[in-house]
């Protein structure tokens, strides 16, 4: 950026004085490091997006391996330079793209764990489908428990049933034979 700048074709887009042009470079050189964690923290959540478009659901470990990487690097690099604004938005990027991976994997706790650090319209957007989701599967967990009741209490009254059956029988044969005996 700073030799695009100092290159332009236009002399207006260029650095006016020489003071400019050194002050650039210097904060530039004071702040590398985290630029370069910042650049390879961006390298990492590529890899990520690439894993989430592939769609291979088996390294789903690995991915999210990865989305920890590059979080846990845009961090350091905010520590080394907190006006890193590509790692503040990085950070970002990585948190919103590891919530919706973690979504539509069904790992709602863990999305929502991401969007936490999050405030702006698309983690809203992404928040309202985890609540949605996080409500779909409590439907269905309940729909679940609801049939498991339904089908043990039929057993239990098909088991009464046979009992009592088998009782009333019992008494009926015990009936019959006593009539049985009384006539002879």
């Amino acid at each position: 950026e700073i030799c695009r700048k100092a290159m332009a074709v236009e002399p207006a887009d260029r650095y006016q004085t020489v003071a400019e042009f050194r002050t650039a470079v210097q904060s530039y050189m004071s702040h590398r490091e985290s630029i370069n964690i910042s650049n390879m923290a961006s390298a990492t959540l590529e890899g990520c997006v690439k894993g989430m478009e592939a769609g291979d659901q088996g390294s789903r470990g690995g991915l999210y391996a990865g989305f920890n990487e590059s979080i846990a690097g845009f961090q350091q690099s905010l520590r080394l330079w907190n006006g890193n604004t590509d790692a503040v938005d990085g950070e970002k990027e990585a948190r919103s793209l590891y919530a919706r991976a973690a979504l539509d994997s069904g790992d709602l706790l863990l999305a929502e764990a991401q969007l936490e650090f999050l405030d702006d319209v698309e983690s809203d957007r992404l928040k309202r489908e985890i609540e949605q989701a996080i409500r779909d599967r409590d439907k269905a967990s309940m729909a679940s428990k609801t049939l498991k009741r339904t089908i043990l209490s039929s057993i239990i009254l098909v088991i009464v049933l046979l009992v009592s059956g088998g009782f009333m029988l019992m008494t009926m044969n015990s009936i019959n034979s006593s009539i049985a005996a009384v006539t002879k």
